[in-house]
């Protein structure tokens, strides 16, 4: 059995021009981090497409119907099974190492929520901050880390956009 340090959970609303992008990511992941992928073929014409077992053994796929971000999420909840969980977007770059780099520092403050800087494809020299006022102006939860146990009895809510800040709140 494999043991994973995050889950990294990633709603795709299908079909997606930036799955493709985001599996060929996949190749500099390193092992200790597992990525599962929940496609959403509730506005797809067709989920022929088959992404499936013959992946590497750190990236998995739920496939269903779920119309919102969050109930795709919510889809992937039970399926986690590392200490440490994020909720990455499809569209974002994924940036492994510094992932762990965040979980190390968590580790050894003994936290429970840790908050990675984020820029912008075009920008990547300029970074969004961890400090309160970049963090307070920029919330997206694709930069936060959680320890499993503190969300395990949270879900997301079912809205198009902003069900991500619900539940940071």
């Amino acid at each position: 059995i494999l043991n994973f340090v995050l889950d990294a959970v990633v709603p795709v609303r299908m079909p997606s021009n930036h799955l493709a992008y985001f599996l060929a990511e996949i190749g500099k992941m390193p092992s200790s981090i597992r990525v599962i992928f929940v496609l959403d073929y509730q506005n797809a014409s067709s989920s022929d497409i088959d992404y499936s077992k013959s992946g590497p053994k750190n990236v998995s796929f739920i496939r269903g119907e779920f119309g919102a971000p969050g109930l795709a999420r919510n889809a992937a909840l039970s399926h986690l099974g590392a200490p440490y969980v994020c909720f990455w977007d499809i569209d974002d770059r994924p940036l492994f190492h510094e992932t762990l780099m965040v979980i190390e520092k968590m580790k050894q403050d003994g936290a429970q929520v840790g908050i990675g800087n984020w820029a912008y494809h075009d920008l990547p020299k300029s970074p969004k901050g961890v400090l309160p006022l970049d963090v307070g102006s920029s919330p997206g939860i694709w930069r936060f880390v959680f320890k499993r146990e503190l969300i395990q009895d949270l879900e997301f809510e079912s809205f198009k956009w902003g069900e991500d800040q619900l539940f940071l709140t």
